[in-house]
């Protein structure tokens, strides 16, 4: 009887994760990038303009973070400025963004959507957000303590010098 509930509650458990990779049209990101998708009607459309010029200033904060921008512009994809194969309705269905309006959506590294809205975001509110993500506070640790191993040493160093 405890088997039969212990595995019940494990199948609950895996159907409450996020998508596996093979799932949808963003695989290749799952676990390693946080994909910005900025969708609209046409790449001239005001608010994706204005997404573009919020985050142009940014680029080195959206590669230090890992979010590719992918933008969705009628029935074309491009990543990062190039094209993409990757199938615009696809996308558009997968993240709930209809033709007809603007709409930026983030997703983590476990393929969870972790903002959506319909108007620019700013690169301050996007960036907030990510630092402070358990994952991203984890990289930001771990890298402190690659620049930075042995703590006393570095002390011991600057009190010596």
């Amino acid at each position: 009887m405890h088997y039969r509930i212990a595995a019940l509650l494990s199948i609950a458990a895996f159907s409450a994760a996020p998508l596996p990779a093979a799932a949808g049209p963003l695989s290749e990101y799952v676990w390693s990038h946080r994909p910005l998708l900025l969708f609209a009607d046409a790449a001239d459309a005001p608010a994706l303009l204005r997404q573009r010029e919020i985050l142009a200033p940014h680029r080195d904060g959206l590669r230090d973070r890992a979010v590719p921008v992918i933008i969705v512009s009628g029935d074309r994809v491009e990543i990062d400025g190039a094209p993409s194969e990757i199938s615009a309705d696809r996308l558009r269905q997968r993240y709930d963004a209809p033709m007809g309006g603007f709409s930026a959506v983030l997703i983590g590294k476990d393929s969870g959507v972790k903002l959506t809205r319909t108007e620019p975001v700013s690169a301050d509110a996007l960036f907030a957000l990510i630092d402070a993500m358990p994952m991203r506070r984890r990289e930001l640790r771990e890298r402190s303590q690659n620049q930075n191993p042995n703590p006393n040493e570095s002390q011991r160093r600057a009190d010596e010098g």
